[in-house]
């Protein structure tokens, strides 16, 4: 029997009834946020779709929601689509400082890191107020490398 194959929008629909949900206990498997690594699978060809989940949950009140959103999706939208994604990523986080706070959680990976896109990164980082995207965010706890040690998703590997 083939493995079944899921379109994005039956992974966003997915993610969505269980969020905002609430954090694994320590040293569990989040649900949650395998659900969003699974949306992370479609962002090199479904970015207008995985952009409007991003977008939406990226302003959330949960700071554990803004992270998995974070470091699964925006930062891999601005590593693979950055000219597309960048002015939308600068709106919202314009209107919303939950975006703004999830933009600073995010590393600078491919398109993000040419000079030319790092430093209009920096500028709206400056603008907004918050962390200068020069000093590298301190990351704690199990949430992202815990997460992505177990995850089932094909996209892309582990940093640490």
């Amino acid at each position: 029997m083939l493995p079944e194959i899921m379109t994005v929008r039956e992974a966003i629909r997915k993610a969505e009834r269980i969020l905002p949900g609430k954090p694994a206990p320590e040293g569990q498997i989040d649900p949650r946020w395998q659900a969003i690594i699974r949306i992370e699978d479609y962002i090199e060809d479904c970015p207008e779709e995985v952009w409007l989940f991003t977008r939406n949950w990226g302003a959330h009140a949960s700071a554990d929601v803004r992270t998995a959103i974070a470091t699964c999706l925006l930062e891999h939208l601005l590593e693979h689509h950055f000219l597309r994604v960048f002015p939308l990523v600068s709106d919202a986080s314009r209107q919303s400082a939950r975006f703004a706070d999830t933009l600073s959680r995010c590393w600078h990976l491919g398109q993000a890191r040419r000079p030319q896109n790092l430093k209009r990164l920096r500028v709206l980082m400056r603008e907004l107020g918050g962390p200068s995207a020069n000093k590298p965010l301190q990351r704690t706890g199990m949430s992202r490398s815990g997460q992505r040690r177990n995850r089932k998703s094909a996209a892309a590997p582990a940093r640490r």
